[in-house]
This record gives structure tokens, C-alpha cells and sequence, in this order.
């Protein structure tokens, strides 16, 4: 090699003093085109071509190579090729350019609105409801926190220096607080009025039940007690005034809508509402002839309650008439009409960790799972409610990202789904939730993939990031990676990947599936693999699935055209089929 490496010079002749890497003879020869016409290897040549494909080799040409030719490549200046530049590894789209005129800052501000109109609608699509509420992550800063104690402490000294025991520096506010006070207030303020508003515009209408069904649609999506239980009060008194008109007619209906009204706003807000408020949901169950559900509800709301009550302080007086009475114990009458509506046994409980419902026991077990930052393999049929962890884990990066002080500290959660569909689905989701937090990653495009903090992307994709050395500091932010659908690592077009990818991962991880038939076998797997890293694989299998299907059956005496079935929501063909008879 000494006999070969020669000294570089550029075109003057002068030596080189850069630290570059010494090329050979050849190489030094080839850049200054010293080197004559080179022919390439000839297939001719070869016995072996001649002997088994003699039809290919008649095909082939020699092709002769020239030094003037130049090799084009962005890893190449003059010919010299540049050894310390990094290959894109496609994880790097190349930035936008900047628009320069007036009409392309117009467009583009233009593509922006369009994208976020698009998931604005796509995410009230999943909702359901036609106003979108997120969760606010709010957290205060360490250094702010010692900053606050310290404050208190100096304030307490001179307050008692001054004013003796009242010191005027005690319970001194700092001015954070005192901005975060003045926007809930306002924000309080406007949702009350926004419900009265409400309210307001629903009396308007002509018939009873058009106001309920208003009302009611405007109320499904809020969830804060101090807006929401004032509108629910009021539904409820409607539904009792529709009860009254619908007995006289012999249904039962009204009734199951007014007892289900009742049950639901004291499992939702039985710690906030107030005593005046119990005692109207007290008197509609008296009303109703349900004395025995009304000593239920007095017996929990005296058990949740901080302040200590007795039941002199929430006794209702009965009511002189039964025209509400429905005429049958709260049981029974549970039994007959409302058995689709009664709540299961599956040991749901309160949870602070979670608002709006009151989650299982296998999803307060998979919360603690995420608390401890630990792995997990869940087993739950479809719209159980499985997939609602992996927000709350999103929320918990949310919530340390407010307190770290470098960009490189963040904590980024990893969404991975089978398909680009579920992609979109699941950024319309995530949206909705937090906003535009997300970053997405498929095979044809990527949005904000470095600068995000929730990550939806395929497998393909997230090998290829894991694999790459630019995104290797990336990479360490991961904190959590969601594998929905997991069961996919079974099939033959892509389950590789997902193996792969399982073995990969440094960090926590939630593999959710419907499913899976061998649990026990890969969850075992899993904690074999996990074990490396010193992390224990939880399993929750939860099996039960409800299925509330009213089932009937088509019994018509002669055949209808199909014009006269259109457009009719009650048919009188249809007959009603018992459960245990569909069995």
C-alpha cells in the first residue's frame, strides 16, 4: 500500500493539507482523467455463460467506459468521492421551500386550514358529538415549584416580623396561580353561559320532545360538573314532564329514559353535585314509586361525601299523589324495560385517573401498568375499551414534556398500527384529545416526524427509524410504543417486522389485540425477550364482551314492494323475538 498512496495535489500542484483519508495510484490517476479507455468485463469471456445461457450472452453488449465520464451523485464533488458523508436514510424529508410571494403564502396558509378543517371533521365523525372537548395538560416547572417555595418561606418571615401571627406575606398567590385562577374562571363562566344559551334555544322549540332530543345532543359531549349537571337538571325535568303525557297512553318508555336520566347523572357527578341538587334526583325516584332506589342513593352519597351528613340532612318529603308512580318495585321494573341499560358486574369503580366513565378492573390494572412504566400484553375483545391506556399514556408524556428544560429530554410515545387507515384513524383521535401534538409516518408521506411528541406510524416505517443512525438520538426519546394489532406479527406479508420490531425496542410497550388465540405461549415469548432488559411483560386476558342485540324476525303475510319498505323506521312485519328464544 506505501508503494501505492502517492501524494494528493490539487489542480496547481500544491499537497493537500486536508486530514481526508490518502487515495491510491489508481484513484489519484482515474481524477486527473490520466487514465485511458477502460472495457468492462465481458460476459463472452465466461465458459459458464457460453455453456447454460448461451440465448442471454447473444443478447449482452460489452459497453466501454471512459474517464470522461463523471459520476453524478450527491456523494461526489469533481469525481472524489465525499467518505464522510452520511447516506439519507429517507427518515429527513427535504424541507419545504419557502413560499417567496404573496399568492404562495396565500396557498399554503390555505393547505394548512383545509388539513386541520379535515381533522377537525374527521375527529367530530368519532366523537359523535358536534362540539369538541380536549383534555388541557397543564404542569408547572421544577425551578418554578422552588421558586414558589422559596417565596413563601421569605414572605412567611416577614409577615410574621411585621404582622406578628396574620402576616401579610401567608397565602400570598404567586402570579401564575393568579393567571390560571382568572382563565378557569372565565372559562366557567362561558361554559355556563354557553349551557344557558342552550338551554334558552331548546325552549324555543315547538314540541317536548324535540327539546329533549336538542338538548341532549348538545349535552353528550361536555363533561365538566359545573357546566353539565345544571343542563342535565333541566333535561331531567322535561323527561319527567314527557313521562306524565306517555303514561296516560300506557308506554313505559318515558319512564326507562327518566330512571336511566337519574342513575346517570349520580354515577358521573355524585362528588360534585350538591345537596339541593341529590335531593331533586331523591324526589323523581319517590315520584316514581322507587322508595327502596332512593335509600340506595342516600347511603352512597352519604359514604362519597368529604363533609359528614346524616339522613335528617337529605330527607324529601313524599310526594301527596302517585300520577308518576310506575306501579312496580325498582327491581322488577328494571328487569321488564330497562335490562339493556342496567350497569355490568365487572367491578367497575371510580378512578381519578380517568373522567367520563368508571373503568374495570383489567383497565385500573392496566393504568397501574403504565404508572410503573412497565410492558404489557392485552386480550380484550373489540370496543372493550382497551385501546383508551394508550391515550392515557400519551397524556402522561404530555404532562412531563411540559417540565423538561431540553428538547432532548422530551418523551415520545410511539403508535404503531397495521394499516394507513387506521393511521389517519387514529390521528383524528389523537387530535381531537390534544391537539396537533402528533406526527405521522407512512410509506408515502410523513408530517413533523423529528419535532413531535406522539409518533402514529406503521412498522415498516418504525424499523426503518430504529435502524437509521441519524435518527439514533431520536430514538432514545421513545418512552413508550403502542402495537395495536398485534396479531399481526402472524401474518405472512409483513409479520417479520413485527417481530423485529418487538425485539428492537429499548423502552416500555403495550401490545394490544382481539384476537389472539395463544396468549399464555406469547406472552412468555415476550418476557423472554424483555428479560434482557430487566422489564416484566404483564398479561390481561379480559374475555367478556356485551352484546346488546334486539333480535326480530321478518314474518310479513304477503311481500311489500320494496318502495313501501324505504324510509319506514317501524315495520309491522317485524316481530319481536325473546332472548331465550334466540339462544
Amino acid at each position: 500500500e506505501e508503494n501505492n498512496e502517492i501524494e494528493q495535489t490539487d489542480e496547481g500542484g500544491l499537497a493537500k493539507t486536508s486530514n481526508a483519508p490518502l487515495m491510491t495510484k489508481a484513484q489519484v490517476l482515474w481524477n486527473r482523467n490520466e487514465i485511458k479507455d477502460v472495457k468492462v468485463f465481458s460476459l463472452k469471456d465466461a465458459k459458464m455463460v457460453q455453456t447454460f445461457a448461451p440465448e442471454i450472452e447473444a443478447q449482452l453488449q460489452t459497453r466501454n467506459v471512459t474517464s470522461e465520464e463523471k459520476i453524478k451523485s450527491p456523494y461526489t464533488r469533481n469525481g472524489i468521492w465525499l467518505l464522510d458523508k452520511e447516506i439519507d436514510d429517507g427518515t429527513n424529508p427535504p424541507p419545504e421551500p419557502e413560499p417567496q410571494t404573496k399568492w404562495e403564502r396565500r396557498k399554503a396558509t390555505q393547505r394548512k386550514m383545509r388539513y386541520i378543517a379535515y381533522l377537525d371533521k374527521y375527529a367530530k365523525s368519532l366523537k359523535g358529538g358536534g362540539i369538541i372537548y380536549r383534555d388541557v395538560v397543564v404542569a408547572q416547572r421544577s425551578d418554578e415549584k422552588k421558586k414558589e417555595k422559596k417565596s413563601k418561606k421569605q414572605s412567611s418571615k416577614k409577615g410574621s416580623k411585621k404582622g406578628g401571627k396574620g402576616g401579610k406575606g401567608k397565602g400570598k398567590m404567586t402570579m401564575r396561580d393568579k393567571i390560571r385562577a382568572d382563565v378557569e374562571e372565565k372559562q366557567r363562566e362561558k361554559a355556563l353561559n354557553d349551557v344557558k344559551c342552550y338551554i334558552n334555544h331548546a325552549s324555543s322549540l315547538k314540541t317536548l320532545e324535540q327539546r329533549i332530543e336538542h338538548l341532549d345532543k348538545v349535552l353528550i359531549s361536555m363533561s365538566e360538573p359545573y357546566a353539565v349537571v345544571p343542563g342535565l337538571m333541566k333535561l331531567l325535568e322535561w323527561c319527567v314532564e314527557a313521562w306524565k303525557l306517555e303514561k296516560a297512553k300506557g308506554g313505559m318508555g318515558a319512564a326507562v329514559r327518566v330512571f336511566q336520566m337519574v342513575m346517570d347523572i349520580f354515577r358521573r357527578f355524585q362528588k360534585d353535585i350538591s345537596i339541593d341538587q341529590f335531593k331533586e334526583l331523591s324526589t323523581v325516584l319517590l315520584r316514581l314509586g322507587f322508595s327502596d332506589a332512593a335509600e340506595l342513593l342516600v347511603d352512597q352519597f352519604i359514604k362519597l361525601r368529604p363533609e359528614k351528613l346524616s339522613k335528617k340532612d337529605l330527607v324529601v318529603s313524599l310526594p301527596k299523589t302517585k300520577e308518576l308512580a310506575v306501579g312496580l318495585p325498582s327491581y322488577r321494573f328494571q328487569l321488564m324495560y330497562a335490562g339493556h341499560l342496567m350497569v355490568r358486574n365487572v367491578d367497575s369503580a371510580p378512578d381519578d385517573r380517568v373522567s367520563g366513565f368508571y373503568p374495570d378492573k383489567w383497565q385500573r390494572d392496566l393504568l397501574d401498568v403504565v404508572d410503573k412504566k412497565e410492558s404489557a400484553l392485552v386480550v380484550a375483545p373489540t370496543s372493550s375499551g382497551k385501546t383508551f391506556v394508550s391515550y392515557y399514556a400519551m397524556k402522561q408524556a404530555l404532562f412531563d414534556n411540559k417540565n423538561i428544560k431540553r428538547s432532548t429530554d422530551r418523551s415520545i410515545i410511539v403508535y404503531v398500527s397495521p394499516t394507513k387507515a387506521l393511521v389517519n384513524q387514529v390521528a383524528a383521535d389523537v387530535y381531537a384529545r390534544y391537539g396537533a401534538v402528533f406526527g405521522v409516518m407512512t410509506l408515502e408521506y410523513s408530517q413533523r416526524l423529528k419535532d413531535c411528541e406522539v409518533l402514529i406510524t406503521i412498522p415498516e416505517c418504525l424499523e426503518t427509524l430504529l435502524l437509521s443512525p441519524q435518527s439514533a438520538m431520536w430514538a432514545r426519546c421513545i418512552k413508550y410504543v403502542v402495537f395495536d394489532e398485534v396479531h399481526c406479527l402472524g401474518s405472512t406479508e409483513n409479520g417479520d417486522v413485527w417481530e423485529r420490531l418487538l425485539m428492537m425496542v429499548r423502552c416500555p410497550f403495550i401490545a394490544l389485540s382481539a384476537t389472539l388465540g395463544n396468549p399464555e405461549e406469547f406472552s412468555g415469548w415476550l418476557s423472554r425477550i424483555q428479560a434482557t432488559h430487566d422489564r416484566k411483560v404483564n398479561l390481561i386476558i379480559h374475555r367478556t364482551r356485551w352484546s346488546d342485540l334486539i333480535k326480530y324476525m321478518y314474518l310479513p303475510k304477503s311481500l311489500p314492494p320494496l318502495t313501501a319498505i324505504q324510509g319506514q323506521k317501524h315495520l309491522p312485519s317485524f316481530e319481536y323475538v325473546h332472548p331465550c328464544s334466540a339462544l
